[in-house]
């Protein structure tokens, strides 16, 4: 999803449940439907066309890495 190595995903479920507000159950898709409403877009192809919506992506990458940090 989105450039996130396997390994991550589960982290970022928590990370999206926990700073975002991702209902459980976690799943692949309910994290990908959380993440494209965040960022403000409709599909993943919208990164590679929206600037702002990579900026966003960026940030949202940025943040989940501090809050990962923090464990």
């Amino acid at each position: 999803m989105l450039g996130i190595r396997n390994n991550q995903l589960r982290i970022l479920d928590i990370f999206l449940e926990e700073c975002h507000g991702l209902e459980r159950p976690l799943t692949d898709e309910r994290a990908a439907t959380k993440v494209r409403s965040i960022l403000g877009i409709g599909s993943r192809r919208q990164l590679n066309e929206d600037h702002a919506a990579a900026e966003r992506w960026c940030d949202l990458r940025g943040h989940f890495d501090v809050w990962r940090r923090r464990g």
